[in-house]
């Protein structure tokens, strides 16, 4: 095994709604303190669709599906959202093409590759309220 892929924890953690909610404040307080101000925000399918939905709303960010969708769009003023970053596979695409796009997310892994903020890092396995039982 590569140093920078591990293999998944076997330690379950069951994420509440209550501690998903503050990590949810926890990155709104971030992202304020930020000089660059994001128009648009994209939730990588399928774990980032609901952090990144509930970052539009109280950040009143545009959602986009796809980057087509607003003319003038530019991956300059888009905040890539994830539920988790692990081996960093879903996120690497992004990173190869737009090592400039900022990513969030609500959990990461020690070993990960370097996001621009994670308000939760642990090693356990966290299992978020929305995913199957």
């Amino acid at each position: 095994m590569n140093s920078k892929e591990r293999s998944p924890s076997t330690h379950k953690r069951h994420a509440t709604w209550d501690e998903v909610e503050g990590w949810m404040w926890d990155i709104v307080s971030f992202l304020n303190k930020l000089d660059q101000k994001f128009k648009f925000i994209y939730g990588i399918p399928r774990g980032g669709l609901f952090p990144a939905v509930w970052l539009s709303h109280y950040m009143n960010l545009k959602f986009l599906l796809r980057t087509d969708d607003y003319p003038g769009t530019s991956w300059n003023n888009i905040l890539i959202v994830e539920d988790v970053i692990d081996t960093g596979k879903s996120i690497r695409g992004f990173q190869k093409f737009y090592s400039h796009m900022p990513i969030i997310s609500l959990v990461r892994k020690p070993w990960s590759p370097k996001i621009l903020f994670a308000a939760k890092e642990t090693e356990d396995w966290v299992q978020f309220p929305w995913e199957n039982k």
